[in-house]
């Protein structure tokens, strides 16, 4: 049997085998820090953008809402973030960078990037917008 859309299949196992290699090396990087891919990720968004409703964080990350818990409650013990409710209302918390998930947010941010930019070194500039243009084409039709 010939198979008909063999471009698609080579897309995905070029766009699967880059990925799995990608997601490995930054494990590897994670683990460094003693980190976690969500908790990085909660720290990450933390440091970008600031404070933010534990609700409101969930919708960015790549966590479930029911994991966001767990992961928090882990990074509070560590000393990286700390949550409180600014009102009567205990179920809104609003989640923020400690000075300690602040100094890790800097560094292990800046080392990311760098190990990043090295991986995607086989691209040039034009060639990593050109992917970036396409990889988001796809999300968003993938995403509806």
């Amino acid at each position: 049997m010939r198979m008909r859309n063999i471009d698609s299949i080579r897309t995905w196992v070029y766009l699967s085998k880059n990925f799995h290699l990608i997601y490995a090396v930054n494990q590897r990087e994670l683990r460094g820090y003693g980190l976690t891919t969500a908790q990085f990720d909660i720290i990450v968004n933390l440091g970008f953008r600031g404070p933010l409703s534990q609700n409101s964080l969930a919708g960015y990350l790549l966590v479930t809402k029911g994991n966001i818990s767990t992961v928090l409650k882990t990074l509070e013990k560590k000393g990286f973030v700390r949550r409180n409710s600014p009102s009567a209302d205990r179920r809104m918390r609003i989640v923020r960078l400690t000075r300690k998930g602040k100094h890790i947010y800097e560094k292990s941010v800046r080392l990311h990037e760098e190990k990043l930019s090295s991986l995607l070194s086989p691209l040039s500039g034009q060639e990593r917008r050109t992917l970036v243009r396409i990889l988001k084409k796809l999300y968003y039709k993938l995403k509806k």
